[in-house]
């Protein structure tokens, strides 16, 4: 209830009440104008805010007790037993960089990324395409190698481009994923490299026929498919 009347009415009051109640309702639209432009203005911005909440999971600035938080608060499910992030760094391209070449990067990896159980999130980071990866169930770093691999030569093979693919130890929970950007990002060099708690780093070799590599287990190395 607004305000009350006691009869008999008199018609000056009467008007007061009316004009004050017209100004309420007034305001109180224009809050609801004010509230859904915000919420239009969250909703345009929430792609930015992902991004921006990846970035600090690699970089290492967001506390365990805030992932979550600021997952829900952006409507985004963090499911995973463990957890990954590799660098794909692209050759020859000079001082510039241009950000076409890691949009269809970015498109080339999450389209033909196939690894059953795990989901894929891709991004721009520090020059480089970022790849972070989610495993519904645990996995051998391996199988994450040969995908990513895999893709590499896909994506060599579509673009022209020289491309690099480092990856960091898997670890537990995503606040964790700056441990795996530091080691995935800690070395690049040419060739293959590989070794308990370092960088994996995979490359087309020049002494393959065929380029197709493979990460085994047994020997902790790579071994190339003649």
């Amino acid at each position: 209830m607004f305000e009350y009347l006691l009869k008999p009415v008199d018609a000056e009051e009467l008007s007061l009440v009316l004009a004050r109640l017209h100004g309420e309702m007034d305001k109180r639209r224009a809050e609801l104008r004010d509230a859904e432009r915000l919420r239009r203005q969250y909703e345009e911005n929430l792609p930015v805010l992902r991004g921006m909440f990846y970035t600090r999971l690699l970089d290492g600035s967001l506390r365990a007790d805030q992932v979550y938080d600021r997952a829900a608060r952006y409507e985004m499910a963090l499911a995973g037993e463990q957890w990954g992030a590799s660098l794909i760094h692209v050759g020859k391209m000079g001082s510039e960089v241009d950000e076409l070449v890691f949009l269809a990067l970015q498109s080339l990896f999450s389209r033909h990324f196939e690894l059953q159980g795990c989901k894929i999130h891709t991004m721009i980071y520090k020059d480089h395409l970022a790849v972070i990866a989610a495993f519904l169930q645990p996995v051998s770093i391996y199988a994450f190698l040969n995908e990513l691999e895999r893709v590499r030569r896909l994506a060599e093979s579509e673009t022209r481009l020289r491309l690099t693919v480092g990856a960091g130890k898997l670890v537990a929970h995503p606040w964790e994923l700056s441990v795996s950007a530091r080691g995935r990002a800690a070395r690049w060099i040419t060739g293959f490299y590989s070794a308990p708690e370092e960088p994996f780093i995979s490359e087309t070799s020049s002494r393959s026929r065929t380029g197709r590599l493979r990460f085994t287990k047994a020997t902790n190395k790579t071994s190339s498919a003649l």
